[in-house]
Protein backbone atom coordinates (compact mmCIF):
# COMPACT_ATOMS: atom_id res chain seq x y z
CA UNK A 1 0.00 0.00 0.00
CA UNK A 2 1.43 3.35 -0.97
CA UNK A 3 0.77 6.35 1.23
CA UNK A 4 0.03 9.67 -0.41
CA UNK A 5 0.10 12.93 1.55
CA UNK A 6 -3.39 14.24 2.36
CA UNK A 7 -5.18 10.97 1.51
CA UNK A 8 -6.62 8.81 4.27
CA UNK A 9 -6.60 5.12 3.51
CA UNK A 10 -8.53 2.41 5.31
CA UNK A 11 -7.99 -1.30 5.26
CA UNK A 12 -11.14 -3.43 5.04
CA UNK A 13 -11.19 -7.06 6.13
CA UNK A 14 -13.90 -9.12 4.41
CA UNK A 15 -15.21 -12.11 6.40
CA UNK A 16 -16.87 -15.19 4.94
CA UNK A 17 -20.05 -15.92 6.98
CA UNK A 18 -20.56 -19.46 5.69
CA UNK A 19 -20.33 -22.41 8.05
CA UNK A 20 -17.13 -24.31 7.37
CA UNK A 21 -17.98 -27.68 8.95
CA UNK A 22 -21.18 -28.68 7.18
CA UNK A 23 -22.53 -32.04 8.39
CA UNK A 24 -22.04 -35.01 6.11
CA UNK A 25 -25.09 -37.08 5.16
CA UNK A 26 -27.68 -34.41 5.98
CA UNK A 27 -31.25 -35.34 5.00
CA UNK A 28 -34.47 -33.38 5.16
CA UNK A 29 -37.22 -34.73 7.40
CA UNK A 30 -40.22 -36.32 5.75
CA UNK A 31 -43.12 -33.87 5.40
CA UNK A 32 -45.96 -34.16 7.91
CA UNK A 33 -49.31 -35.25 6.44
CA UNK A 34 -50.97 -32.40 8.35
CA UNK A 35 -50.70 -30.20 11.45
CA UNK A 36 -53.86 -31.25 13.28
CA UNK A 37 -53.02 -32.51 16.76
CA UNK A 38 -49.32 -31.71 16.33
CA UNK A 39 -46.97 -29.95 18.74
CA UNK A 40 -45.37 -26.99 16.97
CA UNK A 41 -42.45 -24.79 18.06
CA UNK A 42 -41.88 -21.30 16.67
CA UNK A 43 -38.18 -20.39 16.81
CA UNK A 44 -37.28 -16.71 16.74
CA UNK A 45 -33.92 -15.05 16.19
CA UNK A 46 -35.01 -12.37 18.67
CA UNK A 47 -35.48 -9.46 16.29
CA UNK A 48 -38.49 -7.19 16.72
CA UNK A 49 -40.27 -8.13 13.48
CA UNK A 50 -40.70 -11.81 14.38
CA UNK A 51 -43.18 -11.38 17.23
CA UNK A 52 -46.06 -9.87 15.23
CA UNK A 53 -45.49 -12.34 12.38
CA UNK A 54 -45.59 -15.26 14.83
CA UNK A 55 -48.80 -13.87 16.41
CA UNK A 56 -50.45 -14.46 13.04
CA UNK A 57 -48.76 -17.84 12.42
CA UNK A 58 -49.73 -19.09 15.89
CA UNK A 59 -53.35 -18.07 15.39
CA UNK A 60 -53.45 -19.86 12.02
CA UNK A 61 -51.86 -23.03 13.42
CA UNK A 62 -54.35 -23.23 16.28
CA UNK A 63 -57.53 -22.08 14.54
CA UNK A 64 -57.16 -23.24 10.94
CA UNK A 65 -54.87 -26.25 11.29
CA UNK A 66 -55.98 -27.31 14.80
CA UNK A 67 -52.48 -27.82 16.18
CA UNK A 68 -52.53 -29.29 19.69
CA UNK A 69 -49.83 -26.95 21.03
CA UNK A 70 -47.79 -23.98 19.81
CA UNK A 71 -44.81 -22.75 21.83
CA UNK A 72 -42.36 -19.94 21.14
CA UNK A 73 -38.64 -20.11 21.74
CA UNK A 74 -35.90 -17.54 21.08
CA UNK A 75 -32.22 -18.09 20.33
CA UNK A 76 -29.78 -16.33 22.68
CA UNK A 77 -27.68 -14.93 19.83
CA UNK A 78 -29.51 -13.74 16.73
CA UNK A 79 -26.52 -14.22 14.42
CA UNK A 80 -25.32 -17.62 15.66
CA UNK A 81 -26.73 -21.12 15.24
CA UNK A 82 -29.26 -22.32 17.78
CA UNK A 83 -27.62 -23.39 21.06
CA UNK A 84 -27.41 -27.13 21.77
CA UNK A 85 -29.81 -27.22 24.73
CA UNK A 86 -32.50 -25.37 22.79
CA UNK A 87 -31.97 -27.61 19.76
CA UNK A 88 -32.40 -30.66 22.04
CA UNK A 89 -35.72 -29.25 23.30
CA UNK A 90 -36.93 -28.52 19.75
CA UNK A 91 -36.37 -32.17 18.79
CA UNK A 92 -39.36 -32.99 20.99
CA UNK A 93 -41.80 -31.15 18.71
CA UNK A 94 -43.47 -32.44 15.57
CA UNK A 95 -42.47 -29.34 13.58
CA UNK A 96 -40.36 -26.23 14.09
CA UNK A 97 -40.85 -22.95 12.25
CA UNK A 98 -37.88 -20.56 12.14
CA UNK A 99 -38.22 -16.89 11.27
CA UNK A 100 -35.93 -13.88 10.90
CA UNK A 101 -37.31 -10.50 11.96
CA UNK A 102 -35.69 -8.31 9.33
Amino acid sequence: MTVQPGIIQHRIRVLDPTFENAPVGFELAAPLPGLEGRRIALLSNGKVGVSRFYDHVERMLLEQHRAAEVVRRTKRNLSAPCEAELMAELLGYDAVFSAVGD
